[in-house]
């Protein structure tokens, strides 16, 4: 084979959550000489007597696999020019969580490209399967991008789109897409490395950006559609999870988090709910909505374990019939 043989492209992959290890281990399985792994610096968790380092996939499959890691605080002049000197041909960045300067992404000479889970110029931004899943999408797919100064707006190489499934949550599907991005990736890249790919602009007519995710968007509104409420919860499974607020009482509200709920598909008998009141069917707690109703199975009151919660009502029966929010 000629260049493009993998065997022989200086390789540097830049990455840090567990689902982008799954790119860097098709990168070692297809035998690309990587001559670096760059992530996130470690960081110590736990209690003052307990600490102990963080999880870090992409930091263990390089010390795993004897391959030299770089983890700086910042990329500065001194992190680049050790980037030079390593003279890579080819940087791979998925999943880092930093932005990357145009001296560092001028150094390969077959560029630096990013791995994107979403089909671009649609969802740019952190949290692009999240978002998908949040907009109620019935596919999404992978980016294989050249790198720009801009936020997920180089020049296209290549996409495949993926179908998300009717109840998948963004975990589920995550699980599935990083690793069909590392095959996509795998397939396209000897013929970028031999020139036989054009980069395509894209349409910044069509650009959408992700909704940067906060703890307090798990509240749930039960003034929207039962639809958006399951989204919600299948979208933010398992962070930030997805809650509400019972009001127990006039001096107490309790936060209710709701480990597990489906949109309720049987015909209703009770009618004239309002927005967010518990009520009960068939052995069944259900909470009404603007269209629709939910089921919720479990959940977690406040300080208290998870339960199933026709067991939560058993104990808590003025539940029923108040209303969330």
């Amino acid at each position: 084979m000629p260049q493009s043989n993998p065997q022989k492209i200086k390789t540097i992959f830049i990455g840090t959550s567990k689902l982008a290890s799954s790119i860097l281990l098709k990168l070692i399985e297809e035998k690309y000489q990587i001559v670096a792994v760059v992530t996130k610096p470690d960081r110590k968790i736990g209690s003052k007597s307990k600490r102990q380092l963080a999880e870090n996939p992409i930091r263990e499959i390089a010390v795993k696999n004897n391959i030299p890691l770089l983890q700086p605080e910042k990329i500065n002049l001194d992190f680049i020019r050790e980037i030079k000197n390593l003279n890579p041909d080819l940087i791979i960045v998925t999943s880092y969580g930093k932005i990357i300067p145009e001296d560092l992404l001028n150094i390969p000479k077959y560029h630096c490209l990013n791995v994107h889970v979403s089909l671009l110029p649609k969802l740019r931004g952190a949290s692009p399967v999240q978002n998908a899943v949040l907009e109620g999408l019935n596919e999404t797919g992978v980016t294989i991008m050249k790198m720009d100064i801009g936020m997920d707006d180089g020049d296209i190489i290549a996409q495949e789109k993926i179908k998300i499934k009717e109840n998948e949550t963004a975990e589920e599907l995550s699980a599935r897409i990083f690793p069909f991005g590392a095959e996509k990736l795998i397939e396209i890249l000897p013929n970028w490395i031999e020139g036989k790919i054009e980069a395509e602009k894209q349409n910044e007519s069509e650009a959408t950006f992700c909704k940067i995710l906060k703890r307090e968007d798990g509240e749930v509104d039960w003034n929207k559609s039962a639809q958006e409420i399951h989204n919600q919860f299948r979208a933010f499974t398992p962070w930030p999870g997805i809650f509400t607020f019972w009001n127990k009482d006039k001096n107490k509200k309790i936060r209710i988090k709701l480990n597990f709920i489906k949109i309720y598909k049987e015909e209703v008998l009770s009618k004239n709910l309002k927005s967010g009141e518990v009520f009960k069917e068939n052995k069944k707690v259900l909470v009404n909505t603007k269209n629709g109703v939910i089921e919720i199975i479990e959940l977690q009151s406040e300080g208290k374990k998870v339960m199933r919660a026709i067991d939560f009502i058993n104990g808590n029966s003025d539940f029923v019939g108040s209303v969330l929010g």
